[in-house]
């Protein structure tokens, strides 16, 4: 475990896809793409998009506010901004919690704490999962190959 990847980039997971299917990495990675973009359309439009047993994608109003210059310490407006938001489903929680982790070390030094996060394998393993679910069930208007 010497040389541990944190993360799992697009090309990773079509990779990893396109091994367990047997499909041609240029159909997973039209079908990644795809996935991306219906998400995409969806929280451009302000729509919920939930994925059963994954999760939901959402898009919440951050309220605008006062900040201050971080350097002169004037008060400065922040307007009012909409960000995506997920929150991970029973099944994707169950996964997380069934011993798909790697040990994070604490930030502070609080000692003997230790606390965990999903490992990108994991992650991977559930997104694979999902995505060919939504592949089998769903045509793609994207034009990207």
């Amino acid at each position: 475990m010497g040389n541990l990847k944190m993360s799992v980039t697009k090309r990773d997971l079509v990779i990893q896809v396109a091994n367990q299917t047997g499909l041609l990495q240029h159909e997973v990675r039209r079908v990644v793409d795809c996935t991306l973009d219906t998400i995409i359309q969806a929280l451009a439009g302000k729509e919920p998009l939930e994925i059963r047993n994954f999760g939901v994608f959402k898009v919440r109003v951050r309220e605008a506010r006062l900040g201050r210059n971080p350097r002169t310490g004037e008060e400065v407006p922040i307007p009012e901004k909409r960000i995506a938001t997920f929150k991970p489903g029973k099944a994707l929680k169950g996964k997380v919690d069934d011993g798909m982790l790697v040990p994070v070390p604490p930030s502070t030094g609080e000692g003997d704490r230790t606390e965990t996060e999903p490992s990108p394998a994991a992650l991977l393993v559930i997104l694979t999962s999902v995505i060919l679910s939504i592949a089998a069930g769903h045509a793609c208007r994207s034009q990207r190959i």
